[in-house]
């Protein structure tokens, strides 16, 4: 028998148990919880954020007790899971340049299994960049035009009074700027919108210059004349075929005028010798016509008195001298609306022989027009006359006030590019400028005009400032109209010369440019640019008397016709000098 072979097989077999042995003990020694424990899982998540909102795209590092990249994504969120417990570092990079943060890496401690430690990030966007510019048209700026930004964020802003904006605390990017608020129909901006890309801390211009639209021009027609009480006056000199002043026996004064119903004649002058005295009709004047429409004729020295200077201006009565045997005062009819005054002498037939010193006379329709019987000389030169027969003084205050009271009429207007739109010099008047020079009705006239007239807008004025109904413009009054116009746009209007009988006040075919130099509107005094116009349609009477002129006519087309052409005023009367229009009528310009 080997023996040793059984004990080394023994003690194999020994070593085999006692190994089995320690290795059940390790075993049952884990299970019961004697042995090192394992590592604690958990995890590191965030969010990255600006302004509140998340940001995506963010490249975020974690390192320490483990390493690893991610990227924010689903509104900024990052999240590294399944981590050992440690000390770990969260950093941030990759984020746009416009945006800043108060630190970019941030620490943590894993140290509970299965809890997640936030790491968070809140930054804000750099605002450094503007944009700015000028909004014009015409090289003037335009204010309170409101300026918008959209891109990259959205902002806004409006222009000063010079027209220039300035739009910042911007991020970097791309943006559309656009403009509105502006009256459209006024300016016209192509286009309104225009890209603007700005780089961090910087700037960019965008300038709008647009051109004009469509403007509104007022326009006011005033009535620059002075009323004038008299229509006609003049000196009692001169006797008739005579060349000296006085008027002796058997010679006569005479006075040519005109006068319209309702209208008187007054005069006054002296005899030689009788001092402080003076001889004429009362205040109201001799009439001149009879209520029945025809004129006043004959003899009238019934009506004419001897007058005292005083402290009053008194009836003389009760004197040595008869007034009708020494003078006869005959008023004769020399046509439709003329009159012939005569003084004559006839104190060749009376034991009185005189002689009349020279004196003035006037036509009137207010009273008094001399004097007030009862009350004192005005100071005026009567006093001259009745005391040293001089007529000079009187006939000088009484020419002063002795014309033509201006009365301006409603009338059409329009903007066109055309010509010739309310009438062509040189050519007969249409059916509507005849209607209208005659009767003063735009009416007809201004419906004449059509599309081939180059018309942008046509109207007429027929009310006086202040006033409810048609009428004309008597002095110190005025028309006003408002018209638009654009760039090309001519201004043509009219108003009638109503103390006449078929004129007008207008300017030339072409109209007034309302932007002189195709693009700036005009405003200003364009009286020096009318011209006072003759339709040719009806025979001219003396202006402020005639009976068949619009203020005077029983019905319109009472004139006698005139078959001639439309052209500057015939010269045959005086009439209101353009050239001196300030003193009748001024018409200015507005541009709103």
């Amino acid at each position: 028998m080997n023996t040793q072979g059984t004990k080394g097989s023994f003690s194999l077999r020994r070593k085999l148990l006692a190994t089995s042995g320690l290795a059940l003990l390790a075993v049952l020694s884990a299970a019961c919880g004697e042995s090192t424990d394992p590592p604690i899982i958990g995890a590191v998540q965030g969010t990255v954020t600006v302004e509140g909102t998340g940001l995506d795209g963010v490249t975020v590092t974690l390192s320490g007790g483990g390493a690893g990249t991610a990227s924010t994504s689903g509104g900024g969120n990052y999240s590294f899971p399944n981590l050992e417990a440690g000390n770990y570092t969260v950093t941030i990079s990759g984020f746009p340049a416009d945006v800043q943060f108060d630190q970019t890496s941030g620490t943590t401690v894993v140290a509970t299994a299965g809890r997640a430690q936030g790491v968070d990030f809140g930054g804000d966007y750099i605002r450094t960049a503007s944009v700015n510019g000028t909004i014009s048209v015409n090289d003037m700026g335009i204010e309170g035009v409101s300026v918008s930004l959209s891109g990259t964020e959205s902002a806004s802003g409006s222009t000063g009074a010079d027209g220039t904006f300035n739009v910042g605390n911007l991020r970097m990017g791309s943006y559309t700027v656009t403009i509105s608020g502006y009256d459209e129909r006024r300016y016209v901006f192509d286009p309104n919108s225009q890209p603007a890309t700005v780089a961090l801390g910087g700037s960019a211009t965008v300038d709008f210059m647009g051109v004009i639209g469509e403007l509104d021009f007022d326009v006011r027609i005033e009535n620059m004349s002075m009323p004038m009480p008299f229509t006609f006056s003049g000196m009692l000199a001169m006797p008739l075929g005579e060349t000296m002043d006085d008027m002796h026996p058997g010679m006569s004064y005479g006075f040519n005028f005109d006068a319209t119903p309702g209208m008187s004649v007054s005069f006054a002058a002296s005899i030689v010798g009788s001092d402080g005295m003076f001889f004429g009709p009362d205040g109201s004047g001799i009439s001149l016509w009879n209520e029945d429409g025809t004129h006043v004729t004959g003899d009238v020295t019934d009506q004419v008195k001897q007058w005292m200077l005083g402290d009053n201006v008194t009836e003389a009565t009760g004197g040595d001298l008869n007034l009708s045997d020494v003078i006869r005062v005959t008023l004769e009819s020399i046509g439709p609306s003329n009159f012939h005054l005569k003084i004559q002498n006839i104190s060749e037939d009376s034991d009185d022989a005189v002689s009349v010193s020279p004196g003035v006379a006037v036509v009137h329709t207010m009273p008094d027009p001399l004097f007030t019987a009862g009350m004192p000389d005005r100071g005026a030169g009567l006093a001259a006359i009745a005391n040293m027969g001089m007529a000079g003084p009187l006939t000088a205050v009484l020419a002063a006030h002795t014309g033509i009271t201006g009365v301006l009429g409603p009338g059409p207007y329009a903007s066109h590019t055309g010509s010739g739109v309310l009438f062509m010099p040189g050519t007969p008047a249409s059916a509507g400028l005849k209607v209208y020079a005659e009767t003063g009705d735009p009416t007809m006239l201004a419906g004449e005009v059509t599309a081939d007239d180059g018309i942008h807008m046509m109207g007429a004025f027929f009310a006086p400032v202040g006033g409810m109904a048609p009428g004309p413009a008597l002095p110190g009054m005025a028309y006003e109209f408002t018209v638009a116009g654009r760039p090309g746009d001519m201004l043509t209007f009219a108003t009638g010369f109503a103390q006449a009988n078929d004129l007008f006040y207008a300017p030339g075919p072409d109209g007034i440019a309302l932007f002189p130099d195709g693009a700036r509107p005009f405003s200003g005094d364009v009286t020096d640019m009318l011209t006072l116009w003759d339709a040719g349609t009806e025979l001219n009477e003396r202006p402020g008397s005639g009976l068949s002129q619009v203020l005077r006519q029983v019905m319109p087309d009472m004139g006698t016709p005139e078959m001639e052409m439309v052209d500057e005023r015939k010269v045959c009367f005086v009439y209101p000098d353009i050239t001196t229009v300030a003193d009748f009528i001024k018409v200015t310009i507005t541009a709103k």
